[in-house]
């Protein structure tokens, strides 16, 4: 039997994360992170499809530990560059204090 209107169609398919979730735990729980992944099928008519793929889930649980740095333009391994988890962690703790500082201590108008 036939599929009803059964077309052959031509797309590009990709995976990309589309949601971070840092956990932060104050007790003695392990700080993570959660990289949330979704795939993307973009059709020959312009149409684009996400579905959920899973997640990569990575503890904090070595500060020292390094990842080489990407152009998130090209994907291409930046030569030369690291970062630790540490790095990560103050960058993220500092967006964080910057926000909460400017959203409390607005500036006058």
């Amino acid at each position: 039997m036939p599929n009803y209107q059964e077309q052959q169609i031509v797309g590009t398919r990709w995976r990309r994360c589309h949601r971070v979730e840092i956990n932060n735990p104050y007790a003695l729980a392990t700080k993570g992170i959660i990289f949330h992944e979704a795939e993307h099928t973009l059709l020959g008519d312009g149409t684009t499809i996400e579905k959920g793929a899973g997640f990569i889930h990575e503890p904090f649980d070595d500060p020292a530990k390094t990842f080489p740095l990407r152009n998130p333009e090209t994907d291409e391994v930046i030569p030369g560059m690291t970062m630790t988890y540490m790095d990560v962690y103050v960058a993220l703790y500092s967006l964080y204090r910057a926000l909460a500082d400017r959203r409390d201590n607005p500036p006058a108008s």
